[in-house]
């Protein structure tokens, strides 16, 4: 069974829109981040690694936006619509 909500899909597009803005701000300022204040964020990020130790930001590469995770981190609303019409089998043909 699957189910859409709008108000669900609202609520997860504004959390993953904070987390992008967490790691935008983890490539400004990798001081501020170790590897359990940059949770979630981390994963939006190319290049980054964490101290064994003490769990800091290692300083020393280019961080990078992914952006082909952002972009393909969620499905338009109409695409999606249309993956759920081609996983409804008609009744009739069952």
């Amino acid at each position: 069974m699957l189910n859409y909500s709008e108000k669900y899909a609202k609520k997860q597009r504004k959390a993953r829109e904070v987390i992008i803005e967490k790691a935008k701000d983890l490539i400004n300022h990798p001081k501020k981040y170790d590897k359990i204040t940059s949770a979630g964020s981390a994963a939006y990020i190319n290049n980054i690694a964490f101290d064994k130790t003490t769990g800091e930001v290692v300083e020393g590469k280019a961080f990078s936006l992914n952006l082909g995770k952002i972009q393909g981190g969620s499905l338009p609303p109409n695409r999606l619509k249309c993956s759920l019409k081609s996983l409804i089998t008609p009744v009739d043909h069952i």
